[in-house]
């Protein structure tokens, strides 16, 4: 009985489409242009009517919420992947945690600027406290400010200023462009910076735009370093970058492993003695 009422929906379908074939070669109603884009669309060959339906409702049906969020968030939902190579780009560049920590926080907008505070109305002076002209964004002080500006000049990538609306944008062409090791300076350039803001807002210090790119030159390099003897562990603290060299014991009752341990910031030897068997 299928098969039957099946054959009979494809007769129905060809039939229609020779009626209306000959009715448009013969222009009565429509151009060629249109009789095309008609005959283009495809005929469903079910038996049940033809329905509308609503696409951001799983059901089908329309609702105000759905299209309430349709409207509000359709820009957001266009951006998802977006977003989604950017941070893939990050995670893949394998720099310490407490970097990747402070630039997921940039990228979602929740560092404490002046502009999200006083959005939050807390009741703060919404100017960018390096360079007193403009309002406190993210985008604005790690990238837009006059200071931040001297800073990435200073360094080896110059100042990278694209026409963006917000750091993540910024970020998605920057990672976009930049291969690892730049864009790992170039986030090491923006945690820097925004040290250089605390800096100048919590303890009024001054740093020169030169002794802020200065500051992180030989962590860097050390980092680069770790990084190409494949010897990465990522961690917090003071332990934020190691590569670990172990010698091979002798055959000796007593004896001494030496680990040299290379840090970002610090340098330590740890002396590890072995006695019947038992550690010390």
């Amino acid at each position: 009985m299928t098969r039957v009422i099946s054959m009979i929906g494809t007769q129905v379908c060809r039939i229609i489409c020779c009626l209306i074939s000959l009715i448009f070669t013969n222009r009565v109603v429509f151009n060629s242009v249109d009789t095309t884009a008609i005959l283009s669309i495809p005929l469903g060959r079910s038996q049940t009517a033809d329905a509308l339906c609503w696409k951001f409702e799983r059901k089908g049906g329309y609702t105000v919420k759905s299209a309430y969020k349709s409207l509000t968030w359709q820009g957001q939902y266009d951006q998802v992947s977006v977003q989604s190579s950017c941070w893939n780009r990050v995670w893949r560049c394998k720099i310490p945690y407490f970097l990747l920590n402070f630039l997921w926080r940039a990228g979602v907008n929740i560092l404490p600027s002046r502009e999200r505070l006083f959005t939050k109305h807390v009741p703060v002076v919404n100017v960018c406290p390096l360079c007193q002209r403009s309002s406190e964004t993210v985008l604005h002080i790690l990238v837009q400010c006059p200071y931040a500006r001297e800073v990435w000049l200073l360094s080896p990538l110059g100042w990278f200023n694209p026409q963006v609306s917000s750091f993540l944008s910024w970020l998605d062409a920057f990672t976009s462009l930049f291969n690892k090791w730049d864009m790992a300076f170039g986030i090491y350039v923006c945690w820097n910076i925004w040290q250089s803001r605390n800096r100048r807002v919590w303890q009024q210090k001054f740093t020169s735009p030169a002794h802020c790119l200065g500051q992180f030159k030989a962590d860097f390099e050390m980092w680069r370093s770790v990084q190409r003897n494949e010897f990465t562990d990522h961690g917090g603290g003071d332990s934020r970058s190691r590569v670990v060299h172990w010698k091979k014991l002798r055959k000796k009752k007593k004896e001494t492993n030496k680990i040299e341990g290379n840090l970002l910031y610090h340098k330590h030897n740890i002396q590890l003695i072995k006695t019947n068997e038992e550690v010390q």
